[in-house]
Parts: C-alpha cells; structure tokens; sequence
C-alpha cells in the first residue's frame, strides 16, 4: 500500500503522516479546551479528511499533467474546480445536518497547508539516515533519465 502511494507521488505519505498527526493532537486539544466537544471534533475530522482527498487529487492532477501528457492548464483549472466543489459541499453538508462545526471543519482543511510545508523537512530527516542518500527523489531521477534519453534521440531529417 506505501508502495502505490508512493508510485502517485513520493511526499503523499510524508503528508499523511503529518495530516494524522495534525488530527491527534488538534482532537486532543479540542477535549481538553472546547466546551462543544463533539460538534468540533465531527468538524476537525471532515475538515482533514478532505485535506486528505485534496492532497491524493492534486497529485493524481499533477501526474496527469507531467506524465499523461494532458493539456497543462485545463488538467489544472478542472482540478481545482473539482476541490473547490467537494469543498463547498462538505462545508454545506455540515451546516445543512448540523452535524460538525464549520471553524473547526475549516480547522482541519488547513492540515494539507501544514503538511505540506513540514513534508521537506521529514524527507531531509530520512535522507540524513541513510534512505535517500542522494538527496534526489526517484520521480526526479525518472525525468532526468527520460531527459538524458530524449537527447540522446536523434534528430528526425526532414
């Protein structure tokens, strides 16, 4: 499973490792704290389960882009439109069911922002032990050898 994650993109469990961490100790924090305890937990948790269908989609829209070959900027536009909606609707539905509180639930969103500013720094702690000693990802090693092959190609004589 780390493996496929992996394959989609090389910082996602570094990601969700820290989106889980986030959850832990942001639900601590609302037991001890928060006088409506459940309405903001139901909210945190949505709120970082949509950060984690954010982070999962944008890489999955990343990967279209630079390895499917699809158009760049409508790929992105699409994407974006996509997260946005799911967005919205979580947000709606946690009003509408009063089933979560929406601070909290926004709260939680902000987790993928965290991650994704803490993610460099845990891969630097795995490169320092050893695991990427290179300090080059195998994503990037894969497009610098498809761009090693691609000059190495010679040109077409028309």
């Amino acid at each position: 499973m780390l493996k496929r994650i992996k394959d989609i993109n090389e910082a996602l469990p570094g990601m969700l490792l820290i989106e889980c961490i986030y959850l832990i100790i942001a639900e601590i924090i609302i037991f001890v704290a928060v006088p409506n305890k459940i309405m903001c937990a139901v909210g945190l948790l949505a709120g970082v389960i949509y950060a984690v269908f954010s982070s999962f989609h944008l890489s999955f829209t990343i990967r279209k882009v630079v390895y499917g070959g699809h158009k760049q900027s409508s790929t992105l536009v699409l994407g974006y439109i996509v997260r946005f909606l799911v967005m919205i609707i979580l947000l709606a539905l946690l009003y509408v069911f009063k089933a979560g509180d929406l601070l909290c639930a926004i709260i939680g969103m902000f987790s993928e922002k965290i991650a994704a500013y803490l993610s460099p720094l845990l891969d630097k702690k795995k490169s320092t032990k050893g695991e990427n000693s290179t300090g080059i990802s195998q994503t990037d090693k894969n497009i610098i050898e498809s761009g090693i092959m691609i000059r190495n190609i010679p040109p077409m004589i028309l």
